[in-house]
Order: C-alpha cells, then sequence, then structure tokens
C-alpha cells in the first residue's frame, strides 16, 4: 500500500477545515508511507500527475490498484493505492485501514494547527503591532535568554526618536508612525551583535547585544541611520539620542534595572546635549 496526501495536510499553517469540500489542491503530493520500500524510508514530495511514486512497478504486480479517497470532517486529505495478491481476507481489511488513516492524520492535523495557532498567539502577545519588535513584555522574556548565551558580557542601549512631535505636528500622526516604523528597522539593522530589540511605548526604544563595545554599537545605529537619511527622501530626518552601558561577565555586579538606569542617563543627557545645541 501507498498513502498520498495533499502538500497542504503537511503544511502546519493551513487551517485544516479551511478548504471546502470538493475543492481541488494546489502544489505537489507527499508520499506520507509506502510498505514495501526498503532502508529507511522518509516522507517525500512528488507531482501529483504521476499519481503515485513508482506507479509504472505498482501496475508490474499484476494486481488490482485499489484507490480509496482518504478525508476527515469532509475536507479532503490525499488518497491511499492499495495492491496487493487478490486474498479475500485482506481486502474486506481496506475499509477499517482507511478509517484509522482518517482520524489519524485528520487529529493529527487538528491537534498541530491548534498548537501552531497557541504559538503564534504567544508570539504576537510578546510584539508591538506598529513595528514588529518586540513590546516591553517580550522585550523583557527575551532578554534572560540572550544574557544566557551572551559568553564574554552584553551592551544596555536606552534609544529615544528625537523630535517625533515636530513631525506629527508638521506632516501627520500617520507620517508619525512611518518614522516610528522605519526607525525600528534602522535599529535592528544597525545593532550590531546577536541583539533584542524592543519598543517600549511612544518614542522609547531599547536593544540589548552580545556586542560589548559602547563606542562600536553607539556608531554602528548612527551610520545606519544616516545611510536611512540619505535615501529616505523625506521631508525630514531621522534623528536618536541614545545611551549605552556595557556589562562584562565576571567582572561587573551591577543588576540589569542597574545597567538600564545608567543607559538611560547617558540618553537623556544626549537628549539634553542636542536641545541646548539647538537653542
Amino acid at each position: 500500500m501507498a498513502c498520498m496526501l495533499n502538500s497542504e495536510c503537511i503544511d502546519e499553517t493551513v487551517n485544516p477545515l479551511d478548504i471546502p469540500y470538493g475543492e481541488s489542491y494546489s502544489g505537489d503530493m507527499c508520499l506520507l508511507y509506502k510498505y514495501d520500500m526498503y532502508g529507511n524510508f522518509k516522507p517525500h514530495s512528488f507531482n501529483k500527475a504521476d499519481i503515485a511514486p513508482d506507479m509504472d512497478y505498482m501496475i508490474e504486480q499484476g494486481v488490482p490498484l485499489i484507490f480509496c479517497a482518504l478525508n476527515f470532517r469532509d475536507v479532503p486529505l490525499g488518497y491511499i493505492c492499495f495492491y496487493f495478491a487478490p486474498m479475500l481476507e485482506e481486502y474486506c481489511r481496506i475499509p477499517q485501514i482507511v478509517n484509522v488513516f482518517n482520524i489519524a492524520v485528520g487529529g493529527f492535523r487538528n491537534i498541530r494547527y491548534q498548537k501552531y495557532i497557541t504559538n503564534r498567539i504567544d508570539e504576537l502577545s510578546k510584539r508591538d503591532m506598529l513595528t514588529g519588535l518586540y513590546n516591553r513584555f517580550g522585550f523583557m522574556y527575551k532578554l534572560d535568554e540572550l544574557k544566557r548565551h551572551a559568553k564574554n558580557g552584553f551592551s544596555v542601549i536606552s534609544i529615544d526618536l528625537d523630535r517625533l512631535k515636530y513631525i506629527n505636528d508638521n506632516f501627520g500622526h500617520t507620517e508619525g508612525d512611518a518614522a516610528i516604523k522605519a526607525f525600528a528597522g534602522v535599529l535592528e539593522r544597525g545593532c550590531p551583535g546577536k541583539k533584542v530589540c524592543g519598543r517600549l511605548g511612544g518614542d522609547e526604544f531599547a536593544a540589548v547585544t552580545d556586542c560589548i563595545d559602547p563606542e562600536n554599537v553607539k556608531s554602528s545605529i548612527e551610520k545606519c541611520i544616516a545611510e536611512y537619511n540619505g535615501r529616505s527622501g523625506k521631508p525630514y530626518e531621522l534623528s536618536a539620542s541614545m545611551g549605552v552601558t556595557a556589562y562584562r561577565n565576571n567582572s561587573d555586579y551591577r543588576s540589569f534595572e542597574e545597567l538600564f538606569k545608567e543607559s538611560d542617563r547617558l540618553m537623556y543627557e544626549e537628549k539634553r546635549r542636542k536641545k541646548s545645541s539647538r537653542i
């Protein structure tokens, strides 16, 4: 016997109940199982126009090929082809085998899709909807993971997007949102090393990276901001004030809260210097 599934059946992102009964599937088929294959069998795809892999071999056996459709809750899954010696007691088992496959594949799809949706909801709950960066909750959650894997230490970065009120007042809040979203992309591209970037609210951003050279971190982000401004064509330029504090393993005993306060202090110092220079 050989069991063939529609390719959508092996995609965890496809809702098992989304495809109405009778609607054809697209794409290739997947050979889920083949009884008479030798060696280490692994499921693999094939062109659905071939109906089944090794079709010529199956025909050469000189026995009837019996195809049975697979479906679960009126959603088509694929089909099974039986080909074996014409023994009555074996043929009688076909409906039972088909029913088992229907329940097993259909039930597995439902459980796997539910798990996928649960994971997606969990992931989305950690993300800022506008920028796609981690929100405050997600940032703190991912932070622990990065700190565990940072061998030499890490840097904490506090960042404020400058003059967001000016952009909102002069170009509208839609443009202000576009500036926030653009800056989020700049931050992710410009922050060196393995990092976690987050939008904590409004024009307030933060990042943690395993790069422990504050000057390198700052210059890398500033370079990315300058590159964006050079090609954006916007009537305003993005600008950010930032403070960077490095933590080195085995020689630094400050808590993360202390590090964040220090980077925040440095960021506000830079913001005040910018305001003073403009005045």
